[in-house]
């Protein structure tokens, strides 16, 4: 080929080249997309099913965007598999229509929330599912090379003060993600902490820093922000409005233990069982009446939520269960008087049932918003059927390990059993030893997590 044509051919070709990327450059990102308070056609504006916010292809697109290469990083220590980028500063916004118990979605303001989340989403699911496939294999190579990997990850996350601080002009949603993300963080190196503190307490930094101290020091400023927020919010009380006895609160309270199991700290570890308590105290019902009783089992404020009541009491169960899980491996169980034994019962039977008869919420939730069961309706009994589960939250996975074993289910029936309790729930099923689907899906299944410190095992008397 001649030389002048050859040129030619390749200034052609890089014309090509040069326009591709300058057509893809000016494109909005599925990410640009999605932020933008514009609606493509086809959204509504307002509705009950989150899934119809999004157009056919968004959601996946997204996903391509979060998990690229710009927004990720990889390490030796981990064969260089990539993973999401540590978040120092946590974004959100709230998204559902005022006035609504939180049953109806804002499509423009939900579309950026998860927009906004979708890196946080994206990294604790990568974590999460990499610790249990790897920490769950049955070689011994697999298990001690992703102790390593999980080390170098979580010292990547603490030198670069992951989930520290919120960035919202008033909005309280970004507090939410940056809690249910420590959470997930702190309960994922909880479960797998010997395996991890094995690797982390003998690999260095180049500056000499020892990876398990780098990490705890993180893993205690998380659980200060938690527990900022909770007495933040404690502040706000007042005896006709009371705080501190809903989900948010719970999963708080979940979070705040997931890291005083990692740092051992007493004062957030009586926070967290502090929250439980009123968790337990907000189930309605009480031992001394007949366990089919209809109305045991509710949590009011969840009520409240009216379409999605159902949802919430299926959200709101998954901390509470976590912390007695995590609580009795510790062997310092929340979950320790027969009242609470009670009353985690009846709230597991009602979600059960919920779950397979969602009229059951309903009805309660009808009865709850209007005060009485029997005065003229102020909404419509539409308003209150219940949705599909799911209450529109991002997905933040606990422990989601295929072989986890439902503790907290069989703690339960273990002590009716001992009790010689049985009963049948509306849909004339058994006991809650059958059919829990996912209702406790996410409570996490940890192994012996036995406190060393000694004014945590003071309190907890070991």
């Amino acid at each position: 080929m001649q030389p002048k044509k050859a040129a030619a051919i390749l200034i052609v070709i890089s014309g090509i080249i040069l326009n591709f990327l300058f057509i893809n450059a000016s494109k909005p990102s599925a990410y640009d997309v999605l932020v933008s308070p514009s609606l493509p056609p086809g959204v509504p504006r307002i509705t009950t099913q989150s899934s119809s916010c999004f157009r056919p292809g968004e959601l996946e697109a997204l996903k391509v965007w979060a998990t690229s290469r710009e927004n990720s990083f990889a390490v030796q220590l981990c064969n260089y598999r990539p993973f999401a980028n540590p978040i120092p500063v946590v974004r959100g916004n709230q998204y559902y229509l005022k006035n609504t118990g939180g049953s109806i979605f804002e499509c423009a303001r939900y579309r950026r929330n998860h927009a906004l989340t979708s890196l946080v989403t994206t990294a604790t699911t990568q974590i999460s599912d990499y610790a249990n496939n790897m920490m769950n294999s049955t070689k011994i190579a697999d298990r001690q090379s992703g102790a390593k990997c999980l080390a170098r990850v979580y010292l990547h996350w603490a030198e670069r003060n992951g989930f520290a601080k919120t960035e919202s002009d008033g909005d309280i949603q970004p507090e939410f993600v940056q809690m249910w993300s420590a959470g997930v963080l702190a309960s994922v190196y909880a479960r797998y902490r010997k395996e991890i503190q094995a690797q982390a307490r003998v690999l260095k930094t180049n500056s000499g820093k020892v990876y398990a101290d780098v990490i705890h020091a993180w893993l205690l400023r998380l659980g200060s922000v938690v527990y900022t927020q909770i007495v933040k919010e404690e502040q706000k009380s007042t005896p006709t409005k009371p705080t501190g006895r809903n989900n948010i609160a719970y999963w708080r309270g979940y979070a705040l233990l997931a890291t005083a199991v990692n740092t051992q700290n007493l004062v957030h570890f009586k926070k967290s069982q502090q929250i439980f308590d009123i968790g337990m105290d907000e189930v309605t019902g009480d031992s001394k009446s007949n366990f089919a009783s209809e109305d045991k089992g509710f949590l009011p404020l969840e009520l409240d939520r009216r379409a999605r009541a159902l949802s919430y009491h299926q959200f709101s169960l998954q901390p509470l269960a976590g912390m007695a899980n995590l609580s009795a491996a510790m062997s310092c169980d929340f979950l320790r008087s027969d009242s609470q034994l009670w009353k985690m019962a009846f709230l597991i039977r009602k979600t059960t049932e919920g779950s397979r008869n969602p009229s059951i919420f309903a009805q309660a939730a009808f009865c709850q918003v209007n005060g009485s069961c029997e005065t003229p309706r102020n909404a419509p009994f539409s308003a209150f059927v219940q949705t599909a589960a799911g209450n529109g939250e991002p997905y933040f996975p606990l422990i989601s390990n295929s072989n986890h074993k439902e503790i907290i289910r069989n703690r339960v029936t273990t002590y009716l059993k001992a009790k010689k309790i049985q009963f049948r729930d509306y849909t004339g099923h058994a006991n809650i030893q059958r059919n829990l689907g996912g209702d406790l899906r996410f409570a996490p299944s940890y192994g012996s997590l036995k406190p060393t410190h000694p004014a945590l095992r003071g309190y907890c008397r070991l």
